[in-house]
């Protein structure tokens, strides 16, 4: 081997390993040298594990854990929480050294890859976690690992803002019991701080979640988020990869959106089976809701708050809200509450929003979604959903309603939404 300080020249090598050309600078050969040893460690590292220098809070452990479905990526073994390890898919302990660039052209990696980020942490069970240890995969094995957590990296993120948002959603709980309890605040004013807040930023609370495909759920909305919210995969009560599927006129349409349901509904568009029929209710909901709170405005008075009346109450709620399927409303009863009180109603549950009661073979299940002025009159009404079934059978429908009520003598009065 002959080493010059004048310039570099390539290695070449016979077919048999025979070194044909050994020209190289003394500076190049140090750092060709160093750089193979150090690959060659990384390759094969040393039996001892590096504590990993990158701290992660339990919320982003839960959040990674949960969006790879609690299973180890390299060997897909279920993990339990407390066996969870992170892996850096790069080794973390390139960042600090000299041969990142060389990782970066070697293994195929975008020029701002963040080794500590998001995209090169992969969830491990222990067993895989000591086996790789520090080791950098070959390019082709690196390249499947880190597509596979990239798949997940939004999920990733949306989970942690989730529970994030939770957990500081506890902490000002737990300081509004504090208060509370020392008497530095009445509920009352927290009621009336809660309404003012509501009537500001046009915030619209629902007693009943909305539940969205990729997991995400809302329980208050305002005007500027249906836009959105209308382009969300609804979630369904079973898999239809293909969505709901409509018909008219022999014509089919699959359906996953609000936005697509309810396009589809004003172009005569129907579920025609009884199971579609079932999955269509899923739809109506957040439809009616979204519908709902792009004519709701903030009421100027009501007849349902203070003292507050609701679905539950049953002396204020008419007999049009029987479910009857062979047999008519009592026709000498105004309110369920008349009805119940002759023992033709038998109630099954009841909470503060919502009611589940018996009545002529089948039940109904009548549920407050959400409370505001839904007719612009200036007054609070009511949103109602509203679930039918005939007791051992098959036959069930859903539909929404608003309940309005004018007066405080006044029982309610059903409307469309």
């Amino acid at each position: 081997m002959r080493l010059i300080e004048a310039r570099e020249a390539s290695i070449a090598f016979s077919g048999q390993g025979h070194i044909v050309i050994v020209e190289i600078s003394l500076e190049a050969f140090r750092a060709r040298l160093s750089s193979e040893i150090f690959l060659r460690d990384l390759a094969n590292p040393s039996d001892q594990p590096q504590m990993s220098q990158q701290q992660f809070s339990d919320i982003f452990r839960r959040a990674l854990w949960e969006a790879h479905r609690k299973r180890c990526l390299y060997c897909g073994t279920p993990l339990m929480f407390k066996e969870l390890a992170i892996d850096h898919v790069i080794p973390e302990k390139l960042i600090d050294g000299p041969f990142l660039d060389q990782v970066r052209t070697s293994h195929h990696l975008v020029p701002d890859f963040n080794i500590t980020g998001d995209e090169n942490l992969a969830p491990s069970c222990h067993p895989c976690n000591w086996d790789k240890l520090g080791r950098l995969l070959t390019p082709e094995r690196t390249a499947l690992i880190l597509t596979r957590v990239q798949e997940k990296v939004s999920e990733t993120r949306r989970l942690r803002k989730l529970y994030e948002d939770e957990c500081g959603a506890d902490r000002a709980i737990i300081r509004i019991l504090t208060a509370l309890n020392a008497g530095k605040i009445s509920w009352q004013e927290i009621t009336s701080a809660i309404r003012n807040y509501e009537t500001e930023q046009d915030v619209f609370r629902l007693n009943q979640e909305i539940g969205f495909l990729d997991g995400g759920r809302i329980s208050s909305m305002k005007k500027s988020d249906i836009n959105r919210l209308l382009d969300l995969p609804v979630k369904l009560g079973t898999d239809l990869p293909e969505g709901l599927r409509l018909l008219k006129n022999g014509d089919e349409r699959y359906v996953r959106t609000s936005r697509e349901y309810r396009t589809a509904k004003a172009e005569g568009f129907q579920p025609y089976t009884n199971f579609e029929l079932k999955m269509a209710g899923f739809f109506e909901l957040p439809c009616a809701v979204f519908t709902a709170v792009e004519k709701a405005q903030s009421s100027t008075k009501s007849f349902i708050r203070e003292p507050r009346v609701g679905i539950s109450d049953l002396r204020y709620v008419p007999v049009s809200l029987l479910p009857y399927l062979n047999t008519q409303p009592e026709p000498d009863c105004l309110t369920l509450d008349d009805v119940h009180a002759k023992g033709a109603l038998t109630i099954r549950s009841t909470t503060s929003y919502s009611i589940e009661f018996e009545y002529g073979g089948m039940i109904r299940i009548l549920v407050e979604i959400m409370r505001a002025d839904l007719d612009g009159d200036g007054i609070e009404d009511i949103l109602l959903w509203s679930y039918e079934r005939v007791i051992g059978g098959s036959h069930s429908f859903v539909s929404v309603m608003t309940l309005a009520r004018r007066s405080p003598e006044a029982i309610f009065e059903p409307t469309d939404v």
